[in-house]
Protein backbone atom coordinates (compact mmCIF):
# COMPACT_ATOMS: atom_id res chain seq x y z
CA UNK A 1 0.00 0.00 0.00
CA UNK A 2 1.20 2.96 -1.22
CA UNK A 3 -0.58 6.90 0.08
CA UNK A 4 0.61 10.18 -1.56
CA UNK A 5 1.15 13.61 0.35
CA UNK A 6 -0.60 12.37 3.67
CA UNK A 7 1.87 13.08 6.26
CA UNK A 8 2.01 15.99 8.38
CA UNK A 9 5.94 14.96 9.26
CA UNK A 10 7.51 15.32 5.41
CA UNK A 11 9.39 17.84 4.75
CA UNK A 12 8.14 19.70 1.36
CA UNK A 13 11.31 19.61 -0.38
CA UNK A 14 14.66 19.17 0.46
CA UNK A 15 18.38 21.13 -0.40
CA UNK A 16 20.87 18.64 -1.80
CA UNK A 17 24.34 17.44 -3.00
CA UNK A 18 23.50 13.94 -5.37
CA UNK A 19 24.76 11.78 -3.35
CA UNK A 20 24.02 9.03 -0.71
CA UNK A 21 25.51 9.26 2.54
CA UNK A 22 29.14 7.90 1.51
CA UNK A 23 31.78 6.38 3.72
CA UNK A 24 35.26 8.38 2.88
CA UNK A 25 38.21 9.50 5.41
CA UNK A 26 36.48 11.81 7.82
CA UNK A 27 33.79 10.22 10.36
CA UNK A 28 30.31 10.60 9.62
CA UNK A 29 28.55 14.41 10.10
CA UNK A 30 26.32 13.58 13.46
CA UNK A 31 24.32 15.83 15.84
CA UNK A 32 25.28 15.69 18.92
CA UNK A 33 22.32 17.43 20.62
CA UNK A 34 19.59 20.50 20.09
CA UNK A 35 17.87 22.48 22.22
CA UNK A 36 15.33 25.40 22.17
CA UNK A 37 15.51 28.92 23.73
CA UNK A 38 14.24 32.32 23.40
CA UNK A 39 10.60 30.83 23.21
CA UNK A 40 7.67 32.85 23.30
CA UNK A 41 4.91 34.16 21.33
CA UNK A 42 7.08 35.63 18.72
CA UNK A 43 8.86 32.52 17.62
CA UNK A 44 11.84 30.59 19.28
CA UNK A 45 15.63 30.34 18.65
CA UNK A 46 16.61 26.34 17.79
CA UNK A 47 20.11 25.36 18.42
CA UNK A 48 22.35 22.53 17.08
CA UNK A 49 25.73 21.00 18.46
CA UNK A 50 27.31 18.97 15.92
CA UNK A 51 30.35 16.78 15.04
CA UNK A 52 31.66 17.38 11.39
CA UNK A 53 34.77 16.30 11.03
CA UNK A 54 34.77 16.66 6.54
CA UNK A 55 33.98 20.26 8.06
CA UNK A 56 30.29 21.74 7.60
CA UNK A 57 28.77 23.11 3.90
CA UNK A 58 25.62 24.23 5.81
CA UNK A 59 22.79 24.31 8.12
CA UNK A 60 18.79 24.25 7.14
CA UNK A 61 16.03 24.06 9.50
CA UNK A 62 12.81 23.66 7.60
CA UNK A 63 9.71 24.72 10.28
CA UNK A 64 6.21 24.58 9.38
CA UNK A 65 2.86 24.90 11.28
CA UNK A 66 0.89 21.74 12.05
CA UNK A 67 -2.19 23.40 10.87
CA UNK A 68 -3.44 23.20 7.23
CA UNK A 69 -0.35 20.66 6.30
CA UNK A 70 2.85 22.27 5.47
CA UNK A 71 1.37 25.46 3.58
CA UNK A 72 3.57 27.92 5.46
CA UNK A 73 7.13 25.79 5.04
CA UNK A 74 10.25 27.80 5.33
CA UNK A 75 13.48 26.53 4.54
CA UNK A 76 15.56 28.53 6.75
CA UNK A 77 19.64 28.65 7.07
CA UNK A 78 20.84 28.77 10.27
CA UNK A 79 24.39 31.41 11.42
CA UNK A 80 27.42 28.26 12.16
CA UNK A 81 29.99 29.25 14.52
CA UNK A 82 32.20 26.59 15.33
CA UNK A 83 30.82 23.46 15.82
CA UNK A 84 27.33 24.73 16.78
CA UNK A 85 24.22 26.31 14.71
CA UNK A 86 21.61 28.60 15.73
CA UNK A 87 18.44 29.88 14.18
CA UNK A 88 15.47 32.08 15.11
CA UNK A 89 12.33 31.28 13.76
CA UNK A 90 9.65 33.73 13.81
CA UNK A 91 6.28 33.66 13.66
CA UNK A 92 5.78 35.99 11.53
CA UNK A 93 7.40 33.77 8.95
CA UNK A 94 4.59 31.23 9.18
CA UNK A 95 1.70 33.44 8.98
CA UNK A 96 2.32 34.52 12.87
CA UNK A 97 0.56 31.26 13.76
CA UNK A 98 0.52 29.70 17.74
CA UNK A 99 0.45 26.29 18.58
CA UNK A 100 2.43 23.25 17.08
CA UNK A 101 5.47 23.95 15.20
CA UNK A 102 8.17 21.41 13.89
CA UNK A 103 11.37 22.07 12.94
CA UNK A 104 13.65 19.67 11.03
CA UNK A 105 17.44 19.91 10.99
CA UNK A 106 19.40 19.75 8.45
CA UNK A 107 23.79 19.58 8.91
CA UNK A 108 25.34 19.16 5.80
CA UNK A 109 28.77 18.13 5.19
CA UNK A 110 31.31 19.03 2.80
CA UNK A 111 31.45 15.55 1.10
CA UNK A 112 27.22 16.11 1.13
CA UNK A 113 26.37 13.70 3.81
CA UNK A 114 23.42 15.01 6.09
CA UNK A 115 22.48 14.48 9.41
CA UNK A 116 19.00 14.73 10.32
CA UNK A 117 16.94 15.11 13.61
CA UNK A 118 13.13 16.82 14.28
CA UNK A 119 12.10 19.35 16.84
CA UNK A 120 8.07 19.97 18.28
CA UNK A 121 7.84 23.15 19.48
CA UNK A 122 4.52 24.70 21.10
CA UNK A 123 4.48 28.08 20.61
CA UNK A 124 2.13 30.27 22.89
CA UNK A 125 -0.61 32.66 22.00
CA UNK A 126 0.04 36.36 21.50
CA UNK A 127 -1.33 38.12 24.30
CA UNK A 128 -1.14 41.72 22.07
CA UNK A 129 -1.01 42.63 18.44
CA UNK A 130 1.92 44.21 17.40
CA UNK A 131 3.23 45.83 14.08
CA UNK A 132 6.66 44.22 13.41
CA UNK A 133 8.87 43.37 10.63
CA UNK A 134 7.06 42.97 7.07
CA UNK A 135 7.05 43.99 3.61
CA UNK A 136 4.31 46.15 2.14
CA UNK A 137 3.52 47.16 -1.27
CA UNK A 138 5.48 45.41 -4.14
CA UNK A 139 5.39 46.77 -7.57
CA UNK A 140 6.94 45.62 -10.94
CA UNK A 141 8.31 48.44 -13.21
CA UNK A 142 10.61 48.38 -16.15
CA UNK A 143 9.68 44.90 -17.81
CA UNK A 144 10.71 44.46 -20.90
CA UNK A 145 12.34 40.87 -23.07
CA UNK A 146 15.77 42.31 -20.97
CA UNK A 147 14.46 41.70 -17.01
CA UNK A 148 11.92 43.80 -14.90
CA UNK A 149 12.66 45.94 -11.91
CA UNK A 150 11.25 44.73 -8.09
CA UNK A 151 10.27 47.60 -5.83
CA UNK A 152 8.82 47.07 -1.64
CA UNK A 153 7.91 48.88 0.72
CA UNK A 154 9.81 47.53 3.86
CA UNK A 155 9.08 47.81 7.45
CA UNK A 156 12.40 46.93 9.87
CA UNK A 157 11.92 49.02 13.56
CA UNK A 158 15.20 47.00 14.33
CA UNK A 159 17.33 48.09 11.18
CA UNK A 160 17.53 46.30 7.80
CA UNK A 161 19.62 43.27 7.66
CA UNK A 162 19.36 42.43 4.02
CA UNK A 163 16.89 41.73 1.62
CA UNK A 164 17.17 38.58 -0.46
CA UNK A 165 15.23 38.27 -3.49
CA UNK A 166 15.39 34.42 -5.11
CA UNK A 167 14.44 34.31 -8.93
CA UNK A 168 14.10 31.43 -10.79
CA UNK A 169 11.90 30.69 -14.13
CA UNK A 170 9.17 28.09 -14.35
CA UNK A 171 10.72 26.56 -16.95
CA UNK A 172 12.91 23.45 -15.73
CA UNK A 173 12.28 23.91 -11.97
CA UNK A 174 15.10 26.36 -10.24
CA UNK A 175 17.73 25.26 -12.52
CA UNK A 176 18.14 29.31 -12.62
CA UNK A 177 17.90 30.00 -9.53
CA UNK A 178 19.81 33.09 -8.61
CA UNK A 179 19.37 34.43 -5.15
CA UNK A 180 19.70 38.72 -6.21
CA UNK A 181 20.59 40.70 -3.21
CA UNK A 182 18.40 44.63 -3.06
CA UNK A 183 19.48 47.75 -2.61
CA UNK A 184 17.55 49.36 0.41
CA UNK A 185 17.10 53.19 0.73
CA UNK A 186 14.80 53.98 3.85
CA UNK A 187 11.58 52.07 3.27
CA UNK A 188 12.33 50.91 0.06
CA UNK A 189 14.05 47.83 -1.39
CA UNK A 190 14.74 47.03 -5.09
CA UNK A 191 16.22 45.48 -7.43
CA UNK A 192 16.57 45.31 -11.32
CA UNK A 193 15.91 41.06 -12.52
CA UNK A 194 18.11 40.83 -15.70
CA UNK A 195 16.80 38.32 -17.81
CA UNK A 196 20.24 37.53 -18.97
CA UNK A 197 20.86 35.86 -15.37
CA UNK A 198 18.63 33.46 -16.08
CA UNK A 199 19.59 31.99 -19.39
CA UNK A 200 18.15 35.06 -21.50
CA UNK A 201 14.84 33.18 -20.99
CA UNK A 202 11.25 34.81 -21.36
CA UNK A 203 7.82 33.49 -20.08
CA UNK A 204 7.24 33.01 -16.30
CA UNK A 205 9.36 34.18 -13.44
CA UNK A 206 9.26 34.33 -9.95
CA UNK A 207 10.71 36.17 -7.01
CA UNK A 208 10.45 35.86 -3.30
CA UNK A 209 11.59 38.81 -1.28
CA UNK A 210 13.38 38.03 2.44
CA UNK A 211 13.78 40.91 4.46
CA UNK A 212 15.68 40.55 7.28
CA UNK A 213 16.46 42.98 10.43
CA UNK A 214 19.33 43.44 12.75
CA UNK A 215 18.30 41.57 14.78
CA UNK A 216 18.28 38.22 12.76
CA UNK A 217 14.64 38.14 12.60
CA UNK A 218 12.77 37.31 8.95
CA UNK A 219 9.89 39.26 7.99
CA UNK A 220 6.08 37.31 6.22
CA UNK A 221 7.45 36.29 2.87
CA UNK A 222 6.28 38.28 0.18
CA UNK A 223 6.63 36.92 -3.75
CA UNK A 224 5.35 38.20 -7.09
CA UNK A 225 4.86 36.29 -10.50
CA UNK A 226 6.03 38.42 -13.85
CA UNK A 227 5.81 37.73 -17.38
CA UNK A 228 8.44 38.27 -19.15
CA UNK A 229 7.86 38.96 -23.05
CA UNK A 230 10.10 37.28 -25.56
CA UNK A 231 12.12 39.97 -27.93
CA UNK A 232 15.60 40.93 -29.48
CA UNK A 233 17.50 40.66 -26.06
CA UNK A 234 20.80 39.01 -26.15
CA UNK A 235 21.35 36.05 -23.07
CA UNK A 236 24.71 35.90 -21.33
CA UNK A 237 27.54 34.99 -23.25
CA UNK A 238 27.63 31.62 -21.66
CA UNK A 239 31.47 32.08 -21.55
CA UNK A 240 30.67 35.11 -18.63
CA UNK A 241 28.66 32.34 -16.32
CA UNK A 242 30.10 29.79 -14.23
CA UNK A 243 29.31 26.54 -15.92
CA UNK A 244 30.40 22.93 -17.72
CA UNK A 245 30.98 22.39 -20.79
CA UNK A 246 31.31 19.45 -23.16
CA UNK A 247 32.62 15.71 -21.15
CA UNK A 248 34.01 13.78 -23.21
CA UNK A 249 35.18 10.00 -22.17
CA UNK A 250 38.29 8.56 -23.62
CA UNK A 251 41.37 5.75 -23.08
CA UNK A 252 38.65 3.35 -22.26
CA UNK A 253 39.49 -0.35 -21.49
CA UNK A 254 39.42 -2.95 -18.26
CA UNK A 255 41.83 -0.55 -16.40
CA UNK A 256 39.43 2.39 -16.27
CA UNK A 257 38.52 5.54 -18.25
CA UNK A 258 39.23 9.38 -18.34
CA UNK A 259 36.31 11.83 -17.85
CA UNK A 260 37.79 15.00 -19.38
CA UNK A 261 35.31 18.15 -19.17
CA UNK A 262 35.61 21.62 -20.93
CA UNK A 263 35.06 24.37 -17.62
CA UNK A 264 34.13 28.01 -17.64
CA UNK A 265 34.56 29.74 -13.99
CA UNK A 266 35.27 33.55 -14.14
CA UNK A 267 36.05 33.98 -10.74
CA UNK A 268 39.09 31.09 -11.37
CA UNK A 269 38.39 27.45 -10.04
CA UNK A 270 38.54 26.04 -6.65
CA UNK A 271 38.45 22.40 -7.51
CA UNK A 272 36.59 20.18 -9.85
CA UNK A 273 35.40 17.19 -8.27
CA UNK A 274 34.36 13.39 -10.27
CA UNK A 275 32.77 11.36 -7.28
CA UNK A 276 32.42 7.83 -9.17
CA UNK A 277 30.74 4.47 -8.77
CA UNK A 278 29.60 1.17 -10.01
CA UNK A 279 25.84 0.39 -10.52
CA UNK A 280 26.58 -2.99 -9.00
CA UNK A 281 25.59 -2.92 -5.05
CA UNK A 282 24.76 0.74 -4.53
CA UNK A 283 27.23 3.51 -3.91
CA UNK A 284 29.56 0.54 -1.96
CA UNK A 285 32.66 1.63 -4.07
CA UNK A 286 31.83 5.34 -4.22
CA UNK A 287 35.13 7.99 -4.45
CA UNK A 288 35.49 11.63 -4.85
CA UNK A 289 38.27 12.04 -6.81
CA UNK A 290 39.83 15.19 -7.43
CA UNK A 291 40.46 16.49 -11.09
CA UNK A 292 43.39 18.22 -12.19
CA UNK A 293 42.91 21.56 -14.02
CA UNK A 294 44.45 23.09 -16.51
CA UNK A 295 43.15 26.39 -18.13
CA UNK A 296 39.45 25.25 -19.35
CA UNK A 297 40.15 21.96 -19.36
CA UNK A 298 39.78 19.29 -16.24
CA UNK A 299 40.29 15.86 -16.72
CA UNK A 300 40.67 12.55 -14.04
CA UNK A 301 41.74 8.91 -15.33
CA UNK A 302 38.99 6.54 -13.29
CA UNK A 303 40.97 3.73 -12.41
CA UNK A 304 38.68 0.11 -12.32
CA UNK A 305 41.36 -0.86 -9.13
CA UNK A 306 39.33 2.10 -7.01
CA UNK A 307 36.31 0.48 -7.52
CA UNK A 308 36.70 -3.22 -6.60
CA UNK A 309 37.80 -3.97 -10.22
CA UNK A 310 34.73 -3.72 -11.55
CA UNK A 311 33.45 -3.84 -15.00
CA UNK A 312 29.97 -3.03 -16.29
CA UNK A 313 28.37 0.25 -16.14
CA UNK A 314 30.08 3.50 -13.82
CA UNK A 315 28.88 6.73 -13.16
CA UNK A 316 30.81 9.63 -12.78
CA UNK A 317 29.51 13.14 -11.84
CA UNK A 318 31.13 16.79 -12.08
CA UNK A 319 31.56 19.10 -9.44
CA UNK A 320 32.86 22.33 -10.70
CA UNK A 321 33.26 24.69 -7.94
CA UNK A 322 34.76 28.55 -8.20
CA UNK A 323 37.00 30.65 -5.74
CA UNK A 324 33.47 32.37 -4.44
CA UNK A 325 32.58 29.39 -3.28
CA UNK A 326 29.74 28.41 -6.24
CA UNK A 327 28.88 24.75 -7.92
CA UNK A 328 28.01 24.77 -11.24
CA UNK A 329 25.40 22.74 -12.69
CA UNK A 330 25.95 19.29 -12.41
CA UNK A 331 27.16 16.88 -14.94
CA UNK A 332 27.59 13.45 -15.18
CA UNK A 333 28.30 10.69 -17.45
CA UNK A 334 27.65 6.69 -17.49
CA UNK A 335 30.70 4.67 -18.77
CA UNK A 336 30.29 0.89 -19.62
CA UNK A 337 33.86 -0.16 -18.65
CA UNK A 338 34.48 -3.45 -20.52
CA UNK A 339 35.39 -7.07 -18.71
CA UNK A 340 39.55 -7.83 -18.13
CA UNK A 341 41.00 -10.88 -19.44
CA UNK A 342 43.57 -11.19 -17.27
CA UNK A 343 43.55 -13.08 -13.86
CA UNK A 344 41.97 -10.90 -11.00
CA UNK A 345 43.95 -10.01 -8.22
CA UNK A 346 44.24 -12.74 -5.53
CA UNK A 347 41.84 -11.20 -2.67
CA UNK A 348 44.86 -10.98 -0.33
CA UNK A 349 46.29 -8.51 -1.86
CA UNK A 350 43.83 -5.87 -1.60
CA UNK A 351 42.77 -3.81 1.72
CA UNK A 352 40.82 -5.33 3.67
CA UNK A 353 39.57 -6.67 7.10
CA UNK A 354 39.13 -10.08 7.96
CA UNK A 355 37.77 -12.46 10.86
CA UNK A 356 36.22 -10.70 14.15
CA UNK A 357 36.31 -11.62 17.73
CA UNK A 358 35.00 -10.65 20.70
CA UNK A 359 36.94 -12.08 24.13
CA UNK A 360 37.11 -10.40 27.83
CA UNK A 361 33.37 -9.88 27.94
CA UNK A 362 32.08 -8.56 30.94
CA UNK A 363 29.46 -5.83 32.88
CA UNK A 364 33.24 -3.64 32.79
CA UNK A 365 33.66 -3.66 28.70
CA UNK A 366 35.25 -6.17 25.92
CA UNK A 367 37.82 -6.69 23.16
CA UNK A 368 37.31 -6.29 20.16
CA UNK A 369 40.24 -8.13 17.64
CA UNK A 370 40.28 -7.65 13.91
CA UNK A 371 42.25 -9.58 10.87
CA UNK A 372 43.60 -6.99 8.79
CA UNK A 373 45.03 -6.52 5.59
CA UNK A 374 46.89 -3.66 3.67
CA UNK A 375 49.15 -3.83 0.91
CA UNK A 376 50.21 -0.33 1.24
CA UNK A 377 50.91 -0.40 4.84
CA UNK A 378 48.38 0.47 8.05
CA UNK A 379 47.62 4.21 9.28
CA UNK A 380 45.59 3.74 11.55
CA UNK A 381 42.41 1.56 12.88
CA UNK A 382 39.38 2.69 14.46
CA UNK A 383 36.59 1.56 15.97
CA UNK A 384 33.83 3.76 17.13
CA UNK A 385 31.59 2.27 19.61
CA UNK A 386 27.90 3.39 21.32
CA UNK A 387 25.21 2.13 22.93
CA UNK A 388 21.89 1.42 21.81
CA UNK A 389 20.49 3.15 24.37
CA UNK A 390 19.74 7.22 23.77
CA UNK A 391 20.77 7.01 20.01
CA UNK A 392 24.55 8.11 19.24
CA UNK A 393 24.75 9.94 22.71
CA UNK A 394 28.31 8.46 23.86
CA UNK A 395 29.68 7.58 20.81
CA UNK A 396 33.74 7.55 21.10
CA UNK A 397 35.98 7.19 18.54
CA UNK A 398 38.61 4.63 20.12
CA UNK A 399 42.01 4.14 17.98
CA UNK A 400 42.96 0.21 17.64
CA UNK A 401 46.45 -0.48 18.39
CA UNK A 402 48.02 -2.55 15.10
CA UNK A 403 50.61 -5.37 14.87
CA UNK A 404 51.36 -7.48 12.65
CA UNK A 405 48.17 -8.24 11.04
CA UNK A 406 46.19 -7.72 13.95
CA UNK A 407 44.52 -4.86 15.87
CA UNK A 408 42.57 -4.74 18.94
CA UNK A 409 40.96 -2.44 21.29
CA UNK A 410 39.72 -2.73 24.61
CA UNK A 411 36.52 -1.01 24.71
CA UNK A 412 35.57 0.21 28.85
CA UNK A 413 31.91 0.31 29.15
CA UNK A 414 33.06 3.37 31.70
CA UNK A 415 33.62 5.20 28.48
CA UNK A 416 29.92 4.92 27.82
CA UNK A 417 28.45 5.57 30.50
CA UNK A 418 29.12 2.27 32.43
CA UNK A 419 25.96 1.02 30.54
CA UNK A 420 25.28 -2.47 29.90
CA UNK A 421 22.87 -3.88 26.93
CA UNK A 422 23.58 -3.39 23.37
CA UNK A 423 26.83 -2.06 22.02
CA UNK A 424 28.01 -1.15 18.36
CA UNK A 425 31.43 -1.47 17.32
CA UNK A 426 32.58 -0.58 13.66
CA UNK A 427 35.57 -0.88 12.44
CA UNK A 428 37.56 1.58 10.00
CA UNK A 429 40.90 0.38 8.59
CA UNK A 430 43.05 3.08 6.63
CA UNK A 431 46.47 2.55 4.46
CA UNK A 432 49.11 4.54 3.94
CA UNK A 433 47.70 5.51 0.54
CA UNK A 434 44.47 7.42 2.98
CA UNK A 435 42.28 4.69 1.25
CA UNK A 436 39.34 3.04 3.61
CA UNK A 437 38.61 -0.77 3.81
CA UNK A 438 35.28 -2.07 3.41
CA UNK A 439 33.70 -1.48 6.98
CA UNK A 440 32.96 -4.09 9.17
CA UNK A 441 31.09 -4.24 12.54
CA UNK A 442 29.92 -6.05 15.37
CA UNK A 443 27.16 -6.09 17.98
CA UNK A 444 27.76 -6.74 21.72
CA UNK A 445 25.72 -7.46 24.65
CA UNK A 446 27.36 -6.48 27.27
CA UNK A 447 25.29 -7.98 30.80
CA UNK A 448 24.91 -5.90 34.08
CA UNK A 449 26.79 -5.98 37.12
CA UNK A 450 28.77 -4.14 39.72
CA UNK A 451 30.88 -1.74 37.15
CA UNK A 452 33.74 0.53 38.72
CA UNK A 453 33.09 3.63 37.48
CA UNK A 454 30.02 3.22 35.52
CA UNK A 455 26.67 4.67 35.91
CA UNK A 456 24.53 3.23 38.54
CA UNK A 457 20.47 2.39 38.01
CA UNK A 458 21.08 1.21 34.51
CA UNK A 459 18.41 -1.08 33.63
CA UNK A 460 18.39 -2.47 29.94
CA UNK A 461 15.52 -5.05 30.68
CA UNK A 462 12.46 -5.96 28.22
CA UNK A 463 10.85 -2.81 26.76
CA UNK A 464 13.41 -0.45 27.96
CA UNK A 465 16.40 2.05 25.66
CA UNK A 466 14.96 4.48 23.19
CA UNK A 467 13.99 4.37 19.79
CA UNK A 468 16.83 4.64 16.86
CA UNK A 469 17.91 4.01 13.52
CA UNK A 470 20.73 3.78 11.61
CA UNK A 471 21.86 5.77 8.31
CA UNK A 472 19.98 4.25 5.24
CA UNK A 473 21.82 2.29 2.94
CA UNK A 474 21.30 1.49 -0.73
CA UNK A 475 21.59 -1.42 -2.89
CA UNK A 476 20.27 -2.36 -6.26
CA UNK A 477 20.63 0.95 -7.60
CA UNK A 478 19.91 1.38 -11.61
CA UNK A 479 18.14 3.29 -14.32
CA UNK A 480 14.93 1.21 -13.09
CA UNK A 481 15.05 2.01 -9.09
CA UNK A 482 16.62 1.18 -5.62
CA UNK A 483 16.69 -0.74 -3.07
CA UNK A 484 16.44 1.21 0.44
CA UNK A 485 17.55 -1.11 3.77
CA UNK A 486 17.59 0.28 7.02
CA UNK A 487 18.51 -1.31 10.59
CA UNK A 488 16.68 -0.05 13.92
CA UNK A 489 15.78 -0.41 17.56
CA UNK A 490 12.36 -0.33 18.93
CA UNK A 491 12.50 -1.73 22.66
CA UNK A 492 8.78 -0.38 22.66
CA UNK A 493 7.82 -2.09 19.41
CA UNK A 494 6.79 -0.02 16.67
CA UNK A 495 3.76 1.16 14.37
CA UNK A 496 5.30 1.12 11.50
CA UNK A 497 8.09 1.90 9.07
CA UNK A 498 7.73 3.64 5.95
CA UNK A 499 10.14 5.19 3.72
CA UNK A 500 8.94 9.07 1.78
CA UNK A 501 10.53 9.22 -1.59
CA UNK A 502 10.39 11.64 -4.32
CA UNK A 503 12.26 13.44 -6.86
CA UNK A 504 14.43 16.55 -6.53
CA UNK A 505 12.53 18.08 -9.37
CA UNK A 506 9.20 19.47 -9.35
CA UNK A 507 9.28 19.58 -5.53
CA UNK A 508 6.74 17.00 -4.32
CA UNK A 509 4.73 16.03 -7.37
CA UNK A 510 5.89 12.39 -7.17
CA UNK A 511 5.61 11.91 -3.35
CA UNK A 512 5.02 8.15 -2.35
CA UNK A 513 4.84 6.72 1.08
CA UNK A 514 6.37 3.37 0.58
CA UNK A 515 5.73 1.13 2.99
CA UNK A 516 8.74 -1.44 4.28
CA UNK A 517 9.01 -5.34 4.73
CA UNK A 518 10.41 -5.79 8.10
CA UNK A 519 12.74 -8.74 9.68
CA UNK A 520 13.72 -8.43 12.84
CA UNK A 521 15.49 -5.07 13.43
CA UNK A 522 15.73 -4.88 9.40
CA UNK A 523 13.33 -2.83 6.81
CA UNK A 524 13.83 -2.77 3.05
CA UNK A 525 11.55 -1.50 0.60
CA UNK A 526 12.47 -1.24 -3.38
CA UNK A 527 11.67 1.80 -4.78
CA UNK A 528 11.12 1.54 -8.31
CA UNK A 529 11.03 5.02 -10.75
CA UNK A 530 7.70 3.63 -12.37
CA UNK A 531 5.95 5.52 -9.56
CA UNK A 532 7.67 8.36 -9.75
CA UNK A 533 7.05 9.30 -13.23
CA UNK A 534 10.03 7.53 -14.74
CA UNK A 535 12.28 10.28 -13.56
CA UNK A 536 15.92 10.22 -13.20
CA UNK A 537 18.08 12.17 -11.26
CA UNK A 538 18.38 12.68 -7.44
CA UNK A 539 15.77 10.85 -5.30
CA UNK A 540 15.46 12.35 -2.50
CA UNK A 541 14.28 9.37 0.49
CA UNK A 542 13.17 9.76 4.51
CA UNK A 543 13.00 6.35 6.68
CA UNK A 544 10.38 6.73 9.73
CA UNK A 545 9.70 4.00 12.15
CA UNK A 546 6.71 4.93 13.71
CA UNK A 547 6.80 3.60 17.80
CA UNK A 548 3.00 5.26 18.12
CA UNK A 549 1.41 7.94 15.22
CA UNK A 550 3.37 10.90 16.76
CA UNK A 551 6.64 9.42 18.05
CA UNK A 552 8.99 8.53 15.62
CA UNK A 553 12.63 8.80 13.93
CA UNK A 554 13.97 9.08 10.68
CA UNK A 555 17.07 9.13 8.74
CA UNK A 556 16.98 10.58 5.22
CA UNK A 557 19.55 10.33 2.34
CA UNK A 558 19.45 11.16 -1.53
CA UNK A 559 20.05 9.16 -4.36
CA UNK A 560 21.18 9.63 -7.99
CA UNK A 561 19.32 7.18 -10.09
CA UNK A 562 21.06 7.19 -13.64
Amino acid sequence: MKRRKTAAGLLAASLLVGAVPVVTNAAPVRIVSTSITEQSSSGYRVNVTFSADAGVSRVMMPTWTEANGQDDIVWHQASVSGNTASFYVPVSAHKGESGAYITHIYVYDRQGQFALKGENVTVPASTSASSGLSIGDVSITELSASGYRVTAKINAPSGVSKVLMPTWTNANGQDDLVWHQASVSGDTATFYVPSSAHKGESGAYTTHIYLYDNAGKLAPLKGVNVTVPSGAVTPSVPSSSLSIGDVSVTELSASGYRVTAKINAPSGVSKVLMPTWTNANGQDDLVWHQASVSGDTATFYVPSSAHKGESGTYTTHIYLYDNAGKLAPLKGVNVTVPSATVTPSVPSSSLSIGDVSITELSASGYRVTAKINAPSGVSKVLMPTWTNANGQDDLVWHQASVSGDTATFYVSSSAHKGESGAYTTHIYLYDNAGKLAPLKGVNVTVPSGANPGGSSGNNNGSGTGVLSMAIPYVTELSSNGFRVTIQFNAPAGYKKVSTAVWTAANGQDDLVWHNMTVSGNTATCYVPISEHKNEHGSYIVNAYVFETDTKYVLQGMTVPVP
